[in-house]
């Protein structure tokens, strides 16, 4: 009889490994989303403007610059200008109301991206700490719990970290299209759209995808990753108990 109880007792230690290892890739994977969801959220590193010297500087947008998702900062190093270093938002602080009906659909993508990021990032840190609280919970104490709480548990950290993976990936579509959407849609107030450009400005002026565009997918993608590490701890076996019990 020792045989088998040895056997046993190694298969519940290699699944308790497998089982630890995953969840903590999971929480690995959704501690570095959190990091570079956040950067990529403050960061005015979204889209690059190099703009070729056209003369008198009357405005920021005849000068280089870095875009974000709420400001752009003029990088300008060719000229003297006192916009150089200076940042701007892209919709001064309440004044979206007094932009024509033409640009409304511009004002509304830029609010979701944000939106629809912002609410990840908190979605996010909920599962992590509850789905994280419950498992050390039922693998500390798994006679205060039903056997598959634990289990269930990761089932669905992992189904809503697919969730929210999903709302940031279409917050990401969303800014494609917003950027789309300025090309034509006027309103000469408006100036962070491309469409209020003088045609001087536009023919100069050479966009180029900033450096937060393959961090904000790589963050997609991490939360992506730790939804799979979470759904395949799940699927592999309930959080390890102690080996003494039922012994």
């Amino acid at each position: 009889m020792r045989g088998p109880i040895i056997c046993i007792e190694k298969n519940m230690r290699s699944g308790r490994a497998a089982w630890i290892g995953l969840n903590i890739a999971s929480y690995i994977c959704e501690l570095v989303f959190l990091g570079l969801a956040i950067a990529v959220q403050i960061s005015p590193d979204w889209a690059i403007y190099d703009v070729a010297y056209i003369g008198t500087v009357n405005d920021y947008n005849q000068l280089s610059r870095s875009r974000g998702l709420w400001k752009q900062c003029v990088t300008n190093a060719m000229v003297s200008s006192s916009y150089n270093g200076q940042c701007y938002a892209l919709e001064p602080f309440g004044q979206s109301n007094t932009y024509n009906t033409n640009v409304q659909p511009i004002l509304s993508l830029r609010t979701a991206i944000n939106a629809l990021q912002i609410i990840t990032i908190i979605l996010v840190f909920i599962i992590i700490i509850i789905t994280c609280v419950y498992l050390i919970l039922t693998w500390k104490r798994p006679e205060k719990f039903k056997p598959r709480t634990g289990q269930y548990t990761a089932l669905g950290g992992g189904s809503a970290l697919w969730f929210t993976g999903l709302i940031y990936f279409i917050s990401l579509l969303i800014y494609y299209e917003d950027m789309s959407q300025e090309n034509y849609r006027l309103d000469s107030t408006l100036t962070s759209a491309r469409s209020a450009w003088s045609v001087m400005v536009r023919e100069n002026t050479v966009y180029s995808p900033g450096g937060m565009i393959p961090m904000a997918w790589s963050a997609c993608l991490l939360i992506y990753a730790g939804s799979i590490f979470q759904l395949i701890s799940s699927a592999l076996q309930q959080p390890p108990i102690e080996l003494d019990q039922g012994m």
